[in-house]
């Protein structure tokens, strides 16, 4: 690859790195509500949801109180929440 290559390549992803934060200032002041929306659908996958899930087993564990499939469930969300 020339230098030249490089240096258009580097300025034309400059750009686009420009472009998107513009258009991203531009919705977050122009849009609020949509901010707010994608805020919540954010939380509500990487949060709540992963909330309800340990009330679920825990809930589970007092109905069955079994400890091996607890333990389970609760290694399985564990390795869900690394991943998040």
């Amino acid at each position: 690859m020339s230098f030249t290559r490089f240096a258009n390549l580097s300025l034309d992803t400059l750009w686009a790195v420009t472009l998107v934060g513009l258009i991203t200032i531009f919705v977050w002041i122009t849009s609020p509500d949509l901010v707010d929306k994608v805020d919540q659908y954010f939380r509500h996958i990487y949060l709540y949801d992963q909330a309800d899930r340990y009330l679920l087993i825990l809930e589970k564990h007092e109905q069955t109180n079994d400890h091996e499939e607890t333990s389970t469930d609760l290694i399985n969300l564990l390795v869900d929440l690394e991943e998040i």
